[in-house]
């Protein structure tokens, strides 16, 4: 574990506590990255942000879309009918059979026979496959019949065969199903740019029959020399397409254009495997990486271009070969074998001419092409905004990370800072993406990342803003930019897993971004529900400090105590002293500007736990004696109400005394009963009901007061044994910066005793947890039905809030419509039935993304919590119960977004134009 604290970098090595997430990534066999590609998928289903797009590029009359709008909901309810009863079941029984061998993943059957699970998952994938494009199919018909002009059924048309490709990319591997990206810097004429887009479409709407042939060859009993000869088909209609597009092009880009296409069309072939040669790009950035004056490289780089050219002219004549009538497969190896030889004389020629024997040595570049049609690697950002820009790849490695854990499993999209940049630039920030494979099918056993690095430029020069909204633009587009080269089964989400401090615009803006993801509001702001608390971001224990009071928690405090406006002076006056008091306690406490309270290099282990619980109780001494000061100072308050405030604090602060323990417990630290607050939960219950449960609420305090004082001398115990197999070192970098290291090692001896203290601390927290959920009970049976009922919602919004964030903008709809002057009876019971049937879906949808939340929670505590029972074959049970669990919650996340796309569509139905505009349902 690793985390920047401004100056500060602090590496944690808990080994005893993280060493069983590794166990099932070290004993992984090896397996090659074709075969992950290779894998037939299941083609992942329409969402209704792509009915959107449709409609918004058609602009159908108001009869027209709802027509669409329904022939796609009839599309949701048939591909959710199929994946239940159809594609997980067959998934479930193959990952079964899979997961039935030992604990390395070894296959009980004979390497030398066809794996009837293999066999078996295949057939189900083609059957899949066959029913989600009939589908399909059907629904675009019925768009197609409900347009009354022929410009908008050609527009479906295209539509469809749009979709078909992308459904084919879920199987086909090693031909482009696309015609590359026209260079966006080319001035063109209208009459050009018309030209273009109409071959274009005559290529688009000619090729797909060819596509899907192709794609239920890959998934039928076809010979693989058959399915060469269709892709070389492909190949050769999209050569023609490409030529003519390019005539249209100046020299300059019309050279890139085909080049690029050249690139990719080879570049899948088994045979013209680009992973052997260097990339004149990647030379180029290593001689940009060793700081060399330019006169140094002017020789060398000249020699790169020449290389360039030589390898351009070698992909035409190879393509010429590959789609020639008389073709044959020695051909293309006489080819790559020019290749190859053409490739090391240059390497050698380049590096001899920039006096760097080493230029050239090493190649970790992926396969991908990320280009557009400048043929350079850039991607145009101008139609992401109206500020221009690029974005350049600049480096892309690959690693097998999670072996038979892979399926389901999202990925991560984060920031750092790079290089200095000019005042208002982008240029130079560096952004890595992870990005992890989560097919269906053979490729959901395997887990592949690419770490991407990549040069932001936006605007023209570098003078333009990141925003978060170009931040989520930008992660958007370099998922489809993958999705084009390894198919859709890829996920490259933005998540909040970032460097504590960065600096560079492009960092802060994609930081903003995701926080601002989601409309959250919470401390998981950003991150997929199927992240949310797999990795909690208290994860670093006592490390974080305790959180005082802000000014904005004083403000709401003022709010529920009911201040008098006519001692409002003497409230801000106690309120400014609270927080510099805060501020005096966290830099004589914790040293200032630092983010994580530590143990220092040389200081004693009970000296800094002894520390540690000198700082709870100086905060709470200092908090204590404000809320005197309220009770004294501050006339016309309710002295109860200013107990209760009081008594609500001590339980926040007893929560956080165990959660920030210096050491990590999984069990305490991913609970979600500790982010619960029953007096929250009442908020918003009629003000009678909530006066009535008030005495219910203090007395439930009390008692979870009592029971977490049971903890802290079991959690102490526990962290001495962990903190003395600790041994903390500390060095400075060479930028002065000064590195922390804190090893951990445990032998037999230690872990029993380990053991030992671990019982009676998880014993003392599942006693919290009971007792907190007894009482949410004990206040329910206090209300009445209706009011139980939403508390026990209110409850669940606490503990999951990811599952819930998806309803606030349909509630919020609802909301506004109701609340419209002009609203007719009829309209209102319309509207009423809508939410009524819509609150009844979403509640069932919701407990049974709880109830997979929950699974994967317990097996994550038990995975990380290192104790007797994470042994290999607990271990890849564990494990298996998260993918899974991963898997129906994705599942759940679609079903419950579709399901609040199509309510916000009824609603608008019910609404005439202006009343949908007042309502801002759009």
């Amino acid at each position: 574990m690793q985390r920047c604290c401004n100056k500060k970098l602090i590496k944690f090595y808990f080994g005893q506590v993280f060493a069983c997430l590794l166990t099932g990534f070290a004993c992984i066999p090896s397996l090659a990255l074709a075969d992950i590609f290779d894998a037939p998928e299941i083609p992942k289903p329409l969402k209704s942000k792509d009915l959107k797009n449709w409609m918004k590029d058609l602009a159908p009359s108001e009869t027209e879309r709802v027509k669409c709008e329904q022939a796609f909901d009839v599309y949701v309810d048939q591909w959710e009918l199929l994946r239940d009863q159809v594609i997980r079941p067959a998934q479930a029984k193959h990952d079964a059979a899979i997961r039935g061998g030992d604990v390395d993943g070894n296959s009980a059957s004979d390497a030398n026979e066809k794996d009837p699970r293999e066999v078996a998952w295949s057939r189900a994938v083609a059957s899949a496959y066959a029913s989600i494009g009939n589908m399909e199919r059907a629904m675009f018909s019925a768009m197609r019949e409900a347009q009354s002009n022929e410009a908008q059924q050609s527009k479906v048309d295209r539509f469809a065969a749009a979709r078909a490709r992308k459904r084919a990319s879920a199987v086909v591997r090693g031909v482009p199903l696309n015609l590359p990206s026209v260079p966006k810097g080319a001035q063109l004429a209208e009459e050009k740019l018309a030209a273009i887009d109409k071959r274009s479409c005559e290529w688009e709407l000619s090729a797909t029959p060819l596509v899907e042939r192709i794609a239920a060859a890959s998934l039928g009993e076809k010979s693989a020399d058959r399915i060469e000869e269709l892709k070389r088909k492909l190949i050769t209609s999209e050569r023609s397409a490409v030529r003519d597009i390019a005539a249209q092009l100046p020299p300059d880009a019309a050279q890139k254009y085909k080049a690029q296409f050249a690139r990719k069309a080879l570049g899948g072939l088994s045979s013209w495997s680009l992973l052997a040669f260097n990339s004149p790009d990647v030379l180029r950035r290593q001689l940009a990486d060793a700081n060399r004056a330019e006169q140094e490289n002017k020789s060398a780089l000249a020699k790169i271009d020449q290389w360039q050219q030589q390898r351009d002219q070698l992909n035409e004549a190879a393509l010429d070969a590959l789609t020639a009538e008389n073709f044959f497969p020695e051909a293309m190896q006489d080819m790559n074998a020019k290749f190859a030889q053409m490739n090391a004389s240059s390497i050698a020629d380049i590096a001899q001419a920039a006096n760097m024997p080493e230029l050239g040595s090493a190649n970790e570049a992926m396969p991908f092409s990320f280009e557009s049609g400048d043929g350079d690697g850039a991607i145009d950002l101008s139609e992401l905004g109206n500020q221009g820009g690029a974005m350049m790849f600049t480096s892309v490695s690959s690693s097998q990370i999670m072996g038979d854990t892979g399926a389901g499993m999202g990925a991560t999209f984060f920031a750092a800072d790079g290089n200095a940049m000019p005042e208002g630039a982008i240029q130079g920030a560096k952004t890595m993406m992870v990005i992890t494979s989560t097919g269906d099918a053979g490729a959901a056993n395997m887990g592949v990342s690419a770490n991407v690095s990549m040069n932001i430029q936006v605007g023209e020069g570098g003078n333009g803003k990141m925003t978060p909204e170009l931040a989520e633009k930008i992660a958007q587009l370099v998922k489809e930019k993958v999705g084009e080269q390894v198919g859709d089964q890829i996920e490259a989400q933005v998540g909040d897993q970032i460097d504590a401090q960065v600096d560079s615009q492009v960092g802060a803006a994609i930081a903003q971004s995701m926080r601002q993801s989601s409309g959250a509001t919470d401390s998981n702001k950003g991150v997929s529900e199927s992240m949310t608390n797999d990795m909690p971001q208290d994860m670093l224990g006592g490390m974080q400090q305790f959180r005082t009071l802000s000014r904005q928690d004083i403000e709401q405090l003022r709010l529920r105590l009911a201040v008098p406006e006519a001692h409002r002076a003497v409230w801000d006056s106690l309120a400014n002293d609270l927080l510099q008091s805060n501020d005096e306690w966290s830099k004589n406490k914790s040293g200032p500007g630092n983010m994580f309270h530590m143990p220092q290099p040389g200081e004693d282990m009970a000296a800094f736990m002894k520390n540690s619980h000198e700082r709870a109780e100086a905060l709470a001494k200092l908090e204590e004696a404000w809320f005197d000061d309220l009770a004294s100072g501050v006339q016309g308050l309710d002295a109860a109400q200013v107990e209760r405030e009081r008594g609500r604090r001590a339980l926040v602060r007893a929560f956080a005394a165990v959660k920030n323990s210096p050491m990590p417990m999984p069990n305490i630290m991913m609970s979600r009963w500790s982010k619960v607050d029953l007096y929250a939960a009442t908020d918003a219950l009629p003000a009678q009901a909530r006066a009535q449960v008030l005495p219910t609420l203090d007395a439930c305090r009390t008692q979870i007061l009592q029971e977490l004082a049971n903890v802290p001398d079991k959690l102490d115990a526990f962290n001495a044994v962990q903190m003395s197999a600790m041994k903390m070192e500390s060095n400075a970098d060479d930028a002065g910066h000064e590195n922390i290291q804190i090893l951990m090692s445990m032998d037999d001896s230690k872990m029993a005793e380990l053991e030992k203290a671990r019982k009676p601390l998880t014993a003392a927290w599942k006693a919290v947890e009971q007792l907190q959920a007894a009482n949410v009970e004990t206040v329910a049976e206090k209300l009445d039905a209706a009011n139980a009922a939403f508390f026990r919602r209110a409850v669940r919004k606490q503990t999951h809030p990811e599952v819930f964030r998806t309803q606030e903008k349909v509630d919020g709809a609802i909301e506004r419509i109701i609340a419209l002057p002009a609203l007719t009876p009829a309209q209102l019971q319309a509207v009423t039935a809508l939410a009524n049937d819509y609150h009844q879906r979403a509640d069932t949808l919701i407990a049974r993304s709880i109830e997979h939340t929950q699974r994967n929670d317990a097996a994550m505590t038990t995975m990380m919590e290192g104790s007797a029972q994470a042994q290999p074959a607990n271990m890849a049970k564990q494990e298996r119960a998260m993918v899974s669990t991963d898997i129906a919650r994705g599942d759940a996340s679609y079903d419950r977004e579709e399901l609040n796309a199509r309510a916000l569509r009824q609603l608008r139905a019910v609404l005439s134009a202006e009343q949908a505009k007042a309502a801002k349902v759009n």
